[in-house]
C-alpha cells in the first residue's frame, strides 16, 4: 500500500476540509485546475483525487513532471514525434498528451515550462489539438488539464517568464494547499493514520510525541513527515506503545526552528523576499551538507527532482564548502 497517497488529504484543519469539499464539487466538471503549494504538500495526490471522482475515472490519468525533463526532450515527451523527425527518431513516439486522450493530463511544476513551449501548450488547451514533432497532421484529443506549481506564477508573469494568457487558461479553478506548518493540528491525525495503516494496528502514542513533532516546521511538508514516520516505524517493529524516547533518535529534519528560535531570528527585520531567499539558500546548503553533497540523495530527501535541485544550486550560487 502506498501510504503517501491517502495521507496527504487526511486532517481535521478547516483548510483541508475546504479543499476536500472543493475537490468533490469540481471533479465532475472539465474546467482546468491549477493546484498551488510548496513541495511535499500533495499536489499530485489532489490531482489524482479530482480525476478519480470525475467522469473520466475509467480512463488514463497521465502525469508529467516538467521540471524533471531536460528542455530539449520536453516537447517530444509532451506531444510525441514522427519517425525521422530528428536524428535518432527511428520510429513514431506517442506523446503524453495523446496517451491522456479521454482522461486527465497532469502537468506538475508547470512554472518550469520553457517559454517557447508555453504557446504550443496554450493552443493545445484552447483547441484540444496539437501536432507531433515532424508532422503536419493535427491530432484531436479530449483531455482535462490539471496543472500544479510551487512557483509564484503572477510574479513570473511580471518578469515575462510565464505567459499571462496561459496563466488565465489554466487558472479557471484554483486550489491552494497550505503548508503543514500552517495546519499543525493535522499532525496528530496524520501520525495516527500512518501508524494504523503501516503497522496494521494503532499503538498507544504518548502526547509528548505529538508535542515534539508539532515543534518542527516541516518545510518538506507531509512528504518529509512521512519519511520520518517511516524511519521511526522501522525501528519500532511491533511496539505497542510509542514514547518520545522511541521517536526522538530517528527524527531527521532540516527545520532550523527546533530546538530553539535563534536560528529564525537572523531573518527578522529583512524584507520578505530577501528573508525567503536567505532561508532557501541556507536550507539547501544544510541538506547538501547532511547528505555529503550528494545531489541525488539530497533531492530525494527534499522531495524534489535532482534536475530542479541543480537549478536551485545554480540560482543561489551555492558552492561546496
Amino acid at each position: 500500500m502506498n501510504i503517501v497517497e491517502p495521507i496527504s488529504l487526511i486532517g481535521r484543519s478547516e483548510s483541508l476540509k475546504k479543499i476536500r469539499k472543493k475537490i468533490n464539487r469540481i471533479a465532475k466538471y472539465d474546467a482546468t485546475v491549477l493546484i498551488t503549494g510548496e513541495t511535499g504538500v500533495g499536489k499530485e495526490i489532489v490531482a489524482k483525487r479530482i480525476h478519480h471522482l470525475s467522469n473520466r475515472k475509467d480512463n488514463n490519468f497521465v502525469p508529467i513532471n516538467v521540471g524533471a525533463i531536460p528542455d530539449n526532450l520536453l516537447e517530444s515527451e509532451l506531444f510525441g514525434y514522427e519517425k525521422g523527425a530528428f536524428t535518432g527518431a527511428t520510429q513514431r513516439k506517442v506523446g503524453k498528451l495523446e496517451i491522456a486522450d479521454n482522461g486527465s493530463f497532469f502537468m506538475d511544476e508547470i512554472g518550469e515550462l520553457p517559454h517557447h513551449l508555453q504557446v504550443k501548450l496554450l493552443r493545445a488547451i484552447q483547441n484540444q489539438t496539437f501536432q507531433r514533432l515532424g508532422s503536419v497532421e493535427t491530432i484531436q484529443v479530449d483531455v482535462r488539464f490539471i496543472a500544479s506549481t510551487n512557483r509564484d506564477l503572477e510574479e513570473m508573469i511580471k518578469k515575462k517568464r510565464f505567459r499571462e494568457d496561459l496563466y488565465f487558461r489554466i487558472n479557471v479553478i484554483s486550489i491552494k494547499i497550505p503548508p503543514l506548518r500552517e495546519r499543525k493540528e493535522d499532525i496528530p491525525v496524520l501520525v495516527r493514520y500512518f501508524f494504523k495503516n503501516k503497522m496494521g494496528y494503532l499503538p498507544k502514542i504518548d502526547k509528548e510525541v505529538f508535542i515534539y513533532l508539532k515543534s518542527f516546521n516541516w518545510y518538506g511538508n507531509v512528504r518529509e513527515l512521512i519519511n520520518n514516520l517511516t524511519r521511526i516505524s522501522i525501528f519500532l517493529e511491533n511496539e505497542k506503545h510509542v514514547k518520545l524516547s522511541n521517536v526522538k533518535p530517528y527524527v531527521k529534519t532540516a527545520d532550523l526552528k527546533n530546538p530553539g528560535k535563534k536560528n529564525d531570528e537572523k531573518f527578522w527585520g529583512q524584507p520578505y523576499k530577501k528573508a525567503v531567499k536567505s532561508f532557501k539558500k541556507k536550507y539547501i546548503i544544510s541538506m547538501l551538507k547532511k547528505n555529503n553533497w550528494i545531489q541525488t540523495k539530497t533531492a530525494n530527501e527534499m522531495g524534489i527532482q535532482p534536475s530542479y535541485l541543480s537549478r536551485l544550486i545554480s540560482k543561489y550560487n551555492i558552492k561546496r564548502e
